[in-house]
């Protein structure tokens, strides 16, 4: 092997040594910033799907449910979902009739 080949060779080793560290610190931090979005988000549910949360999912069902009235689209769309219409208008999560009855 010829130096400039050998010198080419050990400098090709030491930047990919080099990468491969860099991979590692960067995929490192890349966790801790995931861990803690997860955290964030785990700590927003928690707070927004208390009694707050059930209140706003109530109106939407009653919003969606008067809009079922007219529209058999969105009236189909709550039953494969389990909610059934009472009357003309509300919500309830009842669970769908099984196929076939």
């Amino acid at each position: 092997m010829k130096p400039w080949q050998y010198i080419t060779s050990v400098v090709a080793a030491i930047m990919c040594f080099g990468l491969a560290v860099a991979i590692v610190i960067v995929s490192s931090a890349r966790q801790t910033v995931q861990r803690e979005v997860a955290e964030r988000q785990l700590r927003l549910n928690a707070g927004i799907l208390g009694a707050q949360g059930q209140q706003i999912r109530m109106a939407i069902l009653q919003d969606m449910a008067n809009s079922a009235a007219q529209n058999p689209k969105m009236r189909r769309l709550l039953g494969r979902h389990g909610y059934s219409l009472q009357g003309q208008s509300g919500a309830t999560n009842e669970p769908p009739a099984a196929k076939g009855e």
